[in-house]
Formats: C-alpha cells, sequence, structure tokens
C-alpha cells in the first residue's frame, strides 16, 4: 500500500508539473536556508500523499519544509506545508517562489507596525508587529507571521514535551521587552493591589487597573446581598498577567504544531495516534481554534480582564474556563448565571466563549451581559 501510494505521488507530480513549467528565461537563481517561507509566483501544485494534488495559486505563502536533493535543482521536490496543508511540492525552479522580505525591526521607541504609542524597544523580532485598534499590540496577526515570530523569539526542544497535566518545559522564550496599546509593564503605576473585599474571596498578588477594582467593589456588594449569598462565594482568581507567560504559552502551541506538521509532511503518519497528533496541530497552528490569542495583547494584560469562578460550600470551584456537555449540568449552569447577572449589574461585560472570563472596560466584540449570555451556554472555550 504504502509503495503504490509513493509511486501515485510521482506520476502525479511529473503530470501537473508538466503544465505548469515555466519558460528557461524566467529562471531566477536563489539560495535558502530550510525551512523557509516563500510566496508561489506561478500556479504550482501541492501534492499530498494520498496523490491528491491542490493547485496553489500566484501569491499563496507556502513554507518549504525539507529538500529531497540539492534545491532549485533538477528534479527536487520538497516537503512543504501551505494553509494547513501538507504535501509534496517541485522545487526545481526559482521562479516558482518569491522570498518575501522580512519588515525591519523598529529601532527603540519607534512605532510599531505604524500605530502610534507602541515601540519594540530592541525587539529584533518585532518586524511583524501591528497595533490592531480594538485589540492592541500584537506581535503577529497570522499563522505564517506567528511561526515566524515565535520561531525567533523563543526555541523549541521536543525533549521537553510533555503530556498534558505535567509541567511543558519544550519551549523558552526571551525577553521580548515590548510594549504599546494592551500591554502594561509589571513595574506600571496604573496596576494596583487589591482592597479588601467584604464577600468575595480574591486570589494572592492579584493586581489590576482602577476600572476593575472599581467594578469588584461593586461586585463585592452585591454577592453580600445576593439571594444566593450561603450557596456561593465568588472567587476572583487573578486578572492582570504579563504579556510574556501569555506569549510563551501561545507560541509553545504554535511551535508544537510546526514541529508536527514538519514531521508528518516528511514521514506520513501511519498509526491513530499519529493521525490524530497531525489533526491537532494543523488545528493548533492557529492558536485561537485553542481558544487563545495571537501572541501580544490581551484583556490580562492589559489590566481590564480577570477569571472569576463560583465557589460551592465546601470552597471547590463550580467551573473552570470552559463547561464540556458532561459538565454543563443544571447546577453548573444556575452558579455561572449567578455570576453573569451580578457582574453585569457590577458594570462588567463576559467572554462569550469562556466561563470564567470577565472585563470591565475591555474588549467590544465576543462579550456579552445578562441574561444575553445564555445564548453561549455552555462556553466551549473556542471561539
Amino acid at each position: 500500500m504504502k509503495r503504490t501510494r509513493i509511486v501515485s505521488v510521482g506520476l502525479v507530480l511529473s503530470a501537473l508539473v508538466a503544465v505548469a513549467a515555466p519558460s528557461p528565461c524566467d529562471a531566477q537563481p536563489t539560495t535558502l536556508t530550510l525551512p523557509a517561507d516563500v510566496t508561489v509566483a506561478k500556479p504550482l501544485p501541492l501534492v499530498s500523499s494520498f496523490g491528491v494534488p491542490t493547485m496553489l495559486a500566484p501569491g499563496a505563502r507556502v513554507r518549504l519544509l525539507s529538500a529531497k536533493g540539492p534545491l532549485f535543482a533538477k528534479g527536487t521536490a520538497c516537503s512543504a506545508e501551505s494553509g494547513g496543508r501538507t504535501g509534496i511540492v517541485k522545487c526545481d525552479d526559482a521562479t516558482f517562489f518569491t522570498v518575501p522580505q522580512p519588515a525591519p525591526s523598529a529601532p527603540s521607541g519607534a512605532p510599531a507596525g505604524g500605530g502610534s504609542g507602541a515601540s519594540i524597544a530592541g525587539a529584533k523580532c518585532g518586524g511583524t508587529a501591528r497595533v490592531d485598534a480594538v485589540k492592541g499590540l500584537k506581535f503577529c496577526t497570522d499563522v505564517d507571521s506567528c511561526r515566524t515570530f515565535c520561531q525567533c523569539a523563543c526555541t523549541f526542544d521536543k525533549s521537553g514535551w510533555k503530556p498534558e497535566g505535567e509541567t511543558d518545559q519544550s519551549t523558552k522564550c526571551g525577553p521580548v521587552n515590548m510594549s504599546g496599546p494592551g500591554i502594561l509593564p509589571p513595574s506600571s503605576p496604573e496596576l494596583k493591589p487589591m482592597p479588601a473585599f467584604s464577600a468575595i474571596k480574591v486570589g494572592p498578588d492579584t493586581r489590576a487597573t482602577q476600572g476593575v477594582i472599581d467594578g469588584l467593589t461593586k461586585l463585592d456588594a452585591i454577592a453580600a446581598a445576593a439571594p444566593w449569598k450561603g450557596k456561593y462565594t465568588v472567587f476572583v482568581k487573578s486578572c492582570y498577567r504579563p504579556v510574556e507567560p501569555e506569549m510563551r504559552e501561545d507560541c509553545e502551541y504554535i511551535l508544537k504544531a510546526a514541529h508536527s506538521i514538519k514531521t508528518y509532511t516528511e514521514t506520513p503518519p501511519v498509526t491513530d495516534k499519529q493521525r490524530k497528533n497531525l489533526a491537532w496541530a494543523q488545528k493548533a497552528q492557529d492558536v485561537r481554534n485553542l481558544g487563545r490569542a495571537w501572541p501580544g495583547a490581551n484583556p490580562h494584560s492589559a489590566g481590564v480582564g480577570c477569571d472569576i469562578q463560583m465557589l460551592d460550600t465546601r470552597g471547590k470551584a463550580l467551573f473552570e474556563w470552559k463547561v464540556t456537555p458532561e459538565q454543563a449540568t443544571p447546577k453548573v449552569q444556575e452558579a455561572s448565571r449567578a455570576l453573569d447577572q451580578a457582574v453585569t449589574q457590577a458594570g462588567g461585560k463576559r467572554l462569550t466563549y469562556e466561563t470564567w472570563h470577565y472585563e470591565w472596560g475591555g474588549m467590544s466584540p465576543s462579550r456579552c451581559t445578562y441574561p444575553a449570555c445564555d445564548a453561549f451556554w455552555p462556553p466551549k472555550g473556542s471561539p
């Protein structure tokens, strides 16, 4: 079976490349170090491991992972990935590709991505940073630019990849020293410690901006007089979090996905476990599919978001960041709904796809207030 599949790939490649062959006068000798990100200059077939071709149009972005022979030499084929699809492309002619020129890193104090008030203080990996009018300074904005950013800012060691539930040590990131809209440094005077509350509990060392503290003060008064007092306790798990730990976690998923896609492009998966890992990687390369955001500013780094839970009489949390169908019991929904109502009365909003994420003065898309949040039950942890 495997031999037949390889032969079919070769036949399809030969036929398709004959159609897309360029004129000899178009040859542009180019050298690249693989893996490399390139742009398709002419129609080019990407052939899957099952011999199924997908024609890539000019302008499509492709990541050349490895070459089976000298790059741009006659007959050389490359393992490649484009838009989540993996397969083989002919890479024996440089005229089929152009190499995107990286944006120059912004000097210390210079605006990033044309936005005002954002700086990348000597950050060599900041060429893809952009200021989003709503979300703030994002270090990258799509699968390709985020993979490039994470490979520059972080290192990945497969031996440190641990199963879920264990401390993962695969990804280590250096300080990027970025500042801008939506990113408060830990030393910012805008961050204040939590005051003493009478009804709600707060996690250790929790800090937030004054607007959030004002909202939590209102929430404390509401919880103290709520009909569910004695049945539930509001617990503020965390609010402000520095951008670096969040960036490391986002890049961890991106780099794990890139490693798996490269591995299974060069050696197609043969077991169910390997196929599941590849399917996960194709999903996880866009971390938004995991309920996360592109590396950069987020409500926690801006000091406007908090993760808040309801505790039962034993002090046990009734829900985490998302609720699975098995966890979506009437008891859990009642507690979540009561918290939605209380936070709404205190001037806050909930992230539609997370059970515990609330904001005061944060981003507007994908946010809800009581009772409209009922339409997003149970929160699935993914947009």
